[in-house]
């Protein structure tokens, strides 16, 4: 048994460094915005109306009216590029990516040099977790555009892909074509520099993006990771209390309070961080794993292989399911 616990911490330790990819401990990745600017038609034609009241509807975000303008206009107009590609947008930003991704496609029959469209084709793909077709539609964009946005997203689709490297090279290209300096590609940069074990860049672009953003919460929860796999508990975990005075209802970063509370040697804390965040989502996986070795600590064998089974998915609780979302880990990028 005391061989299987050290087995467990050491897992533990793996997660810290980004060896083993878990779920619940994040390095958190940005996709921008690529959206074309609503341009005005300064047109009478009746489906160019429908299109400007769906454009005046999109900058209020208000997509299903924007989209039944769009649809209007389409009844009148079925091959209206605008149109099609404005229905797609509202599409996407309900969550209907698959429909949005049809109408970006055929948006693109009729104009494929467009860029906004090449983006938004990526971004869906990317999405549905195609990111190697995400990655070609991104690279077409780049013929006409070499904006640091696209750039980003063809690093965050390889950092899924785990060709980290890569995924670095794209983040450099895209900090060299930002005209100023940009806290998001800075901490995507951190942290894919991170999981390749180069600490020294890590830090250097972490020091950056905190020095524009300090309070951001998710650079902060970065920081966190980035200590805690330095073997700095302390001073992650003072990154981690301002990550959640920030978002105290974020189940990652609870339970990453948690594991560091674990890591220092306060488990009664831990054990509270680790129900907190099973609370908001009780299928995290993390903190079902810093339980068991919280329930291991203290010769706890039953609990401790409930909580174990549990972070594999072996085991189903009484729990009904919580379905979770960071909301900028994958902002809306169309």
């Amino acid at each position: 048994m005391i061989r299987y616990f050290r087995q467990f911490m050491r897992d533990v330790k793996r997660w810290w460094g980004g060896e083993k990819e878990i779920k619940n401990y994040k390095e958190i990745y940005y996709l921008q915005s690529f959206a074309s600017n609503a341009q005005p038609l300064h047109s009478v034609n009746p489906e160019t109306d429908w299109c400007l009241k769906g454009e005046e509807y999109l900058r209020s975000s208000n997509y299903k009216n924007a989209s039944f303008c769009f649809e209007r206009a389409l009844q009148i107009a079925p091959r209206h590029v605008g149109a099609i590609s404005g229905k797609g947008f509202c599409l996407y930003k309900l969550g209907r990516l698959k429909a949005a991704l049809d109408c970006f496609l055929e948006a693109l029959a009729c104009s494929p040099k467009d860029v906004a469209l090449l983006v938004n084709c990526g971004n869906c793909y990317c999405h549905l977790h195609d990111y190697d077709k995400a990655i070609q539609y991104y690279k077409k964009a780049l013929r006409y555009d070499d904006s640091p946005i696209i750039l980003n997203n063809i690093g965050h689709c390889l950092v899924y892909l785990k060709r980290d490297e890569e995924a670095c090279s794209a983040y450099l290209k895209a900090l060299d074509n930002c005209d100023q300096e940009n806290a998001d590609i800075l901490g995507n940069a951190a942290a894919a520099f991170l999981r390749t074990g180069n600490y020294r860049e890590s830090m250097y672009y972490f020091d950056r993006c905190l020095q524009l953003a300090p309070e951001d919460h998710l650079l902060l929860n970065n920081a966190a990771v980035y200590l805690a796999s330095r073997d700095c508990p302390v001073q992650a975990l003072k990154c981690c209390e301002k990550a959640i005075a920030q978002e105290p209802d974020n189940p990652t970063y609870l339970c990453n309070k948690g594991m560091l509370l674990l890591e220092i040697g306060i488990g009664d804390q831990a054990a509270y961080y680790f129900e907190e965040a099973l609370q908001i989502d009780c299928s995290n996986n993390a903190a079902w794993s810093g339980k068991a070795v919280l329930h291991f600590s203290r010769g706890e064998r039953k609990d401790a292989l409930y909580c174990l089974n549990r972070s594999l998915g072996l085991t189903q609780g009484d729990d009904s399911p919580v379905s979770t979302v960071d909301t900028r880990e994958l902002s809306p990028c169309v």
